[in-house]
C-alpha cells in the first residue's frame, strides 16, 4: 500500500506547486468555487438577461412575461425571475397586474453609439415612427470650450435644438453647435422635413457638402434637470443619458459638436468594435 501511495505522491507535489505558481503569476491565491446550478441563477444575473432579450427584441409588448416559462429560459429559479422582474417594473419597463399578467411597457429603442437618429427608423419598415421636431435654430456666440473642440477661430455659429419622438413619444433632446456661415447653416437645417427624415450620411452631405468621416462620442449618466426633464416627459432628477459627440467630415475637419439626452427608459447606445477587416 505504501509502495502504491509513494508511486502517485510526486504528482500530486508537482501539481501543487504548478497551482501556486499560477496563484502567484497572478497575483493572488483564488479559491476554486463550485460551478453554480442553473436553479442558483441570482437575481441580478436574470435581470441583467432580461435586459439583453428586451434590447434584442426577443421579447416584445406583445408578449406575456410568465415567470415559469422565464425561469426555463434564463435558467434560473422563479424566485430570482420574480425579482428581476419587479425592478424591470419599478424602472417604468413593464407593466405588473394580477388578471392580465407581467407586459412590456414599450419597446428599447437602439441608438448606434456616434449617431443620432435611432438605427433603422429612417428607412423600410420603420419609416414614419420617427419624428424631428426642431424646437431652436439661432446664432450664438461659440463658447471656448465649444471652438476649441470645432477646432475653430470663428465666433458666431449656429445653435440647433430638436426633440425626437418615436411613435409619438418623446425619446430624446438634441443639442448642436455648428461652425461656419449661419445663413447657411439655418438654411440647411430648416429644409429638413421633420417627418422621416433622410439617413444620417444624406442629412450630413446635405448640410456641410462633404461626405460623413467619423464620430467621436462620451456617454454618461446624470440626473435631468428642470426644463430636460418637462421635454423628455420624465421627473426633474431622474436618471438619463448623456452622449457628447464630435462629428468629422471624410476629410477629418470638425463639423459639429452635438450633447444629446436621451430617456434611459426608452433607448439603448450601442457600439461595435472589432479587429477584423470590415467586409465591403
Amino acid at each position: 500500500m505504501s509502495e502504491h501511495l509513494n508511486h502517485y505522491r510526486p504528482s500530486v507535489f508537482h501539481a501543487r506547486r504548478e497551482r501556486v505558481r499560477r496563484q502567484e503569476f497572478y497575483g493572488h491565491r483564488a479559491e476554486v468555487t463550485p460551478v453554480s446550478s442553473p436553479g442558483e441563477t441570482s437575481a441580478r444575473r436574470a435581470y441583467e438577461m432580461l435586459r439583453t432579450l428586451l434590447r434584442s427584441g426577443e421579447l416584445t409588448t406583445r408578449d406575456a412575461l410568465a415567470e415559469d416559462s422565464l425561469a426555463v429560459t434564463l435558467g434560473a429559479s422563479r424566485n430570482a425571475v420574480r425579482k428581476a422582474l419587479q425592478q424591470l417594473a419599478d424602472e417604468g419597463l413593464l407593466i405588473r397586474q394580477t388578471k392580465s399578467g407581467t407586459r412590456l411597457v414599450h419597446e428599447m429603442i437602439h441608438v448606434d453609439g456616434g449617431q443620432v437618429v435611432p438605427r433603422g427608423m429612417a428607412l423600410g419598415a420603420d419609416r414614419g415612427r420617427l419624428c424631428i421636431e426642431q424646437t431652436r435654430t439661432e446664432r450664438v456666440i461659440l463658447s471656448p470650450v465649444v471652438r476649441k473642440r470645432l477646432e475653430t477661430e470663428a465666433r458666431i455659429g449656429v445653435l440647433s435644438e430638436s426633440r425626437f419622438h418615436v411613435d409619438d413619444a418623446p425619446i430624446s433632446l438634441r443639442v448642436g453647435y455648428v461652425a461656419g456661415d449661419p445663413d447657411l447653416v439655418q438654411k440647411a437645417l430648416r429644409a429638413f422635413g421633420t417627418v422621416n427624415p433622410p439617413p444620417y450620411e444624406e442629412a450630413f452631405r446635405q448640410l456641410y457638402g462633404a461626405p460623413f468621416g467619423s464620430s467621436h462620442s462620451t456617454i454618461e449618466a446624470i440626473r435631468c434637470e428642470a426644463r430636460t426633464a418637462a421635454i423628455l416627459g420624465v421627473d426633474e432628477g431622474a436618471p438619463i443619458l448623456l452622449n457628447e459627440v464630435l462629428v468629422r467630415d471624410v476629410d477629418g475637419v470638425a463639423r459639429e459638436l452635438s450633447y444629446t439626452y436621451y430617456r434611459s427608459d426608452r433607448v439603448a447606445i450601442s457600439s461595435m468594435s472589432s479587429s477584423l477587416p470590415h467586409a465591403v
